[in-house]
């Protein structure tokens, strides 16, 4: 998948093409002095001697190589061990220290005009899948590694490679590292970071390896798919995807557990995510199909960090859309003002009556109602109001088929509730015929006063 590397540059190391001595130049070779002895030369690399020292490194740096190294300063040092809670280079145990030494070393002799913006290797080995770690260069504004680590002075050559001082130690890179040094996922920093998702994104993606749900797989979305998506969904902004929608789709993009690397993927494997399965495959060029059918391009590979690897797509996956029902109890449910009314009605039991097909007429009394009619009738709460009797008053406030406001006029409708003898239509019909009785009863007064005018 050499083709998949077009998107994010990447600098490739050559062995034989990059070397900066000339090995028919044998006094010349003589002159120079090796990666640590010119280190044991420098003032401000007395740290670094010590630290090669205590790691057993020396020999490996005063080999043939070539190496690039990355050097840090006295300083550089100071900073790292004070980050980290260090009294002295003695404190930080062997094995760790070894690892960090080795983050700063790559593989052939990369003078300052051989570095470009895009990733390498080092000769540390990542936790999550014993391969080279990786290392971000940026030479956008001078060389800095990982997004931590400038170079201070460049190109010290020596017989077995080139020495680059730098400001800051390169601790080792997760996850997060990558992503916020990278600017090509400034718009994915974003998304993770934002500040109402319930999800601490960047929390989750800096655990260490050997701590569940680490390792993990990270399928990146470059910036442009996020513009593609805010296009896809009409959209101006990430701050119009609601917080559940944006935290699903944040997990859709991560795999906990595994550190897939690019040669794991098959054609029409199965991936589960943290947010459901997406479908991988690699003939005619690796790519992601989500649960909707959408598919998106993998165009970088194995940015391998040491709590798991990345891997750049184009377009941004997204979960199994489910459909919208938005019956008469979701939009009551996303009214805060009719927060006592969906309280009741799930005490009552009638949710489900009323999250069917219907169609429903509902006149919903407000929480301010509600609180007027519980004063009213001397309840503290709706859970002191007798179930049977919450029950009927609500269904009181319901109205078979779908009448709009152009829709009412004056007089008399049914409604679900019901009176102690079970006529449907009596609470709403017995005023009715209570005023054509008092009618006709004025209309009989007024005949038999007439009639007793005429006889008197």
């Amino acid at each position: 998948m050499k083709n998949l590397f077009r998107i994010i540059p990447i600098f490739l190391i050559s062995l034989t093409t990059l070397q900066s001595c000339n090995n028919n130049d044998d006094e010349n070779v003589e002159d120079v002095s090796t990666i640590v002895n010119l280190a044991v030369d420098s003032a401000d690399l007395t740290s670094l001697v010590a630290a090669l020292d205590r790691a057993n490194l020396v020999s490996t740096l005063n080999g043939e190589g070539p190496f690039t190294v990355l050097a840090p300063t006295n300083n550089a040092f100071a900073a790292f061990l004070s980050a980290n809670n260090f009294n002295s280079l003695e404190d930080v145990p062997v094995d760790i220290l070894t690892k960090v030494l080795l983050n700063h070393v790559i593989s052939g002799s990369l003078i300052s005009t051989d570095l470009s913006t895009g990733y390498a290797n080092t000769l540390a080995t990542s936790a999550a899948s014993q391969t080279p770690l990786s290392i971000y260069v940026d030479t956008s504004n001078g060389v800095k590694f990982n997004g931590v680590s400038s170079v201070s002075a460049a190109d010290i050559l020596a017989v077995n490679g080139v020495i680059h001082k730098v400001d800051e130690v390169i601790g080792l890179p997760n996850i997060v590292t990558f992503a916020t040094a990278d600017p090509i996922f400034s718009t994915l920093v974003s998304a993770l970071t934002r500040s109402d998702l319930t999800t601490d994104f960047v929390g989750v993606l800096s655990t260490d390896s050997a701590t569940a749900p680490a390792p993990f797989t990270v399928f990146a979305p470059i910036n442009d798919a996020f513009n593609r998506l805010l296009t896809e969904l009409n959209l101006t902004s990430l701050s119009q995807i609601d917080e559940p929608t944006l935290d699903v789709v944040l997990k859709n993009h991560v795999v906990g557990g595994a550190n897939v690397l690019d040669s794991n993927l098959t054609d029409n494997l199965t991936i589960s995510t943290l947010g459901g399965d997406i479908t991988a495959d690699i003939s005619g060029g690796a790519r992601l199909t989500d649960s909707s059918g959408r598919v998106s391009d993998i165009i970088a590979t194995n940015v391998q960090a040491n709590n798991g690897v990345i891997h750049a797509i184009n377009k941004v996956i997204l979960p199994l859309q489910q459909p919208t029902t938005n019956n008469i109890v979701d939009v009551a449910v996303g009214s805060e003002n009719l927060s006592t009314l969906v309280a009741a009605l799930e005490r009552a039991d009638l949710v489900t009556t009323l999250a069917n097909q219907g169609p429903f007429t509902v006149l919903a009394p407000s929480n301010e109602a509600f609180n007027t009619f519980l004063s009213d009738n001397g309840f503290s709460n709706l859970d002191d109001v007798p179930v049977d009797v919450l029950n009927n008053i609500l269904r009181n406030h319901v109205i078979g088929g779908r009448l709009e406001s152009t829709d009412l006029t004056t007089g008399y409708a049914s409604t679900f509730a019901t009176t102690s003898a079970s006529d449907a239509c009596q609470s709403l019909l017995t005023p009715l015929m209570e005023l054509h009785l008092m009618v006709y009863h004025q209309l009989l007064m007024q005949i038999l006063k007439q009639i007793t005018e005429l006889y008197t």
